[in-house]
């Protein structure tokens, strides 16, 4: 696949990072109630 333009494959990196970021913030919040709820 090719790089339409450097902008625009920035802004899908950032917003990969965005999106990365949110979904382990996600992960650990489920794993800490999950554990919660075990105990």
């Amino acid at each position: 696949m090719r790089q339409k333009s450097p902008a625009m494959g920035r802004w899908f990196i950032q917003l990969r990072a965005f999106i990365d970021t949110k979904y382990l913030v996600l992960v650990e919040s489920i794993k800490s109630i999950s554990l919660f709820l075990i105990k």
